[in-house]
């Protein structure tokens, strides 16, 4: 993979900018991410989590539902990551709507989105070195409307 993306992308600057160039190398490396996306959802969401699950007799083993059918975002992050989104659900909105109201459900879920994205992006900065915040755009994006 490191020598599909370094010859991909290392001529780049040599290049004139031009639209198609530009969608041709994205479109060159659609298919490498989501295979990547995919071995680490497996490995992560599946494996990890009924490792863990067996040496602590966890018998429940629902870490994510049917993500692959959701046809809306909400449905997406609800579906995704069971345990994040019953965490952030249980911890984090419903104890802001006890804290403001009933009537603040947009920005309840405006509160767990942006938590949600920075802490994701926290993460991803510590892991690689450098902050670059797709995550952050994409959760609070995505997740705000």
């Amino acid at each position: 993979m490191k020598y599909y993306f370094i010859s991909n992308f290392s001529n780049m600057h040599k290049q004139p900018f031009t639209i198609k160039i530009q969608l041709l190398s994205i479109f060159d490396s659609v298919m490498p991410v989501i295979s990547i996306l995919f071995v680490v959802f497996y490995f992560f969401l599946d494996c990890w989590h009924n490792i863990f699950a067996e040496i602590l007799r966890f018998a429940d083993r629902s870490f994510y539902k049917d993500w692959w059918n959701s046809t809306a975002f909400s449905t997406f992050f609800r579906s995704w990551n069971v345990i994040v989104h019953d965490w952030l659900y249980y911890y984090i909105y419903q104890d802001f709507l006890w804290l403001i109201g009933e009537r603040a459900r947009d920005g309840a879920m405006l509160i767990v989105f942006l938590l949600s994205a920075i802490s994701h992006e926290y993460i991803l900065t510590l892991s690689f070195g450098f902050f670059y915040p797709v995550l952050l755009v994409l959760f609070a994006g995505t997740g705000g409307k």
